[in-house]
């Protein structure tokens, strides 16, 4: 301790001032100390966290709408070879892995309508699959709605080929229908023109008959008798 006089300052007790100080360093070291201790501390909440390897899960990186786009739009632009290629490529990696990132590449491919192998039913059975699962496997957000559309999608051009066939049946057995109907018009017209014809021939028999009687009476007419003394 030390007090204020009206002359020069003098220390009351040097003493007690280094000892004051002395224990506050102390105090601080043993602090130190004791932080220092906790965090070498095996499985605390201070030990740093270790970079973990990345699981499946994590490695698997959703993919994008624009790139999905792109599948759709090479499918369309691609010979029928590649197009069936890319179809098994993209069916094997769903089976395999069975990941929503595979279900919904292999949804886009199989449903796109500009190949041969084009089944809208199924891709659209892979997209219900994809939005029935529980978070995180199911897509979110944009994802979602994206698949949600192409499901949508999928389910027009479906009732829309449905529609199509059920035109083609209407208009094959109209086809069908009329195919009889003038089948039977032409045999009554076979029938009609038969009777026609025989009429004809009747006709003409007549005639015929009645031209040879003319005949035979103009050649068993008389000649006319000259008078005498002409010549």
């Amino acid at each position: 301790m030390f007090k204020l006089q009206a002359g020069p300052m003098t220390l009351a007790a040097p003493t007690s001032l280094a000892v004051v100080v002395r224990a506050l360093l102390l105090a601080a070291a043993a602090i130190a100390a004791a932080t220092l201790g906790a965090c070498a501390l095996p499985g605390t909440a201070e030990t740093p966290a270790l970079v973990k390897p990345k699981t499946a899960e994590t490695a698997n990186v959703q993919p994008t709408i624009s790139a999905l786009l792109q599948l759709r739009e090479k499918m369309a632009e691609s010979p029928p070879e590649e197009q069936l290629a890319l179809l098994e490529s993209s069916r094997a990696s769903w089976q395999r892995s069975g990941s929503s990132q595979d279900g919904l590449t292999y949804a886009v491919v199989l449903g796109a309508p500009e190949h041969l192998d084009s089944n809208p039913v199924e891709a659209s059975r892979v997209l219900g699959a994809l939005l029935d699962r529980e978070p995180p496997d199911a897509p979110t957000g944009d994802l979602r709605r994206f698949a949600e559309i192409l499901r949508g999608e999928y389910a027009a051009r479906t009732a829309l080929y449905a529609e199509i066939a059920r035109q083609k049946d209407m208009a094959a057995r109209e086809l069908r229908d009329s195919s009889l109907l003038n089948e039977a018009r032409i045999e009554d017209l076979s029938t009609e023109l038969g009777r026609l014809r025989k009429e004809r021939d009747e006709a003409r028999r007549k005639l015929q008959a009645i031209t040879d009687m003319e005949q035979q009476l103009i050649e068993k007419e008389p000649e006319p008798t000259r008078p005498e003394g002409s010549r």
